[in-house]
């Protein structure tokens, strides 16, 4: 999460998003059809600097299209309200191929929002991918048991 705390450009959601999903690791492959695993980390935000663990989600990727090689990425999703936050925590939640998401260079500088609810952001680790692509992502949720 420190990569996506250190964005400047992230600041605003991390103080106004009611909640986030951090994958801080996601291994993705393709050649013609492709796919992408990884599990994460989901948050509510306390607003106050810090943040409360509250499950966990595993993202499955899968793409069709022009593609070849593979990579390793980061994702956040940002929950804009307590609503869009229910929404992905009452069980399978998808994102389709008309999903905004922005890749973060160490040099973004663009008006970053939210698009229904949700901002979505990923940074490149490392691999090579070429891609002409679309895509969509599914999502579980499992809380955190408390005891």
């Amino acid at each position: 999460m420190d990569e996506f705390k250190n964005l400047d450009s992230l600041k605003p959601f991390f103080d106004t998003a009611y909640g986030f999903v951090v994958f801080g690791s996601v291994a993705k492959a393709g050649v013609g059809v492709g796919g992408a695993a990884g599990s994460g980390t989901v948050y509510v935000n306390n607003k106050n600097g810090t943040e409360t663990c509250v499950g966990i989600s595993n993202l499955v990727q899968l793409s069709v299209g022009i593609q070849l090689g593979g990579q390793v990425f980061s994702e956040i999703i940002f929950f804009e309200t307590e609503k869009d936050f229910q929404a992905f925590t009452a069980g399978n939640f998808e994102l389709g191929a008309d999903a905004s998401v922005v890749v973060l260079t160490a040099h973004v500088n663009v008006d970053l929002h939210y698009s229904k609810g949700l901002a979505t952001f990923v940074t490149i680790q490392g691999g090579l991918m070429y891609e002409v692509s679309i895509s969509g992502q599914k999502f579980t949720y499992t809380p955190s048991v408390k005891g």
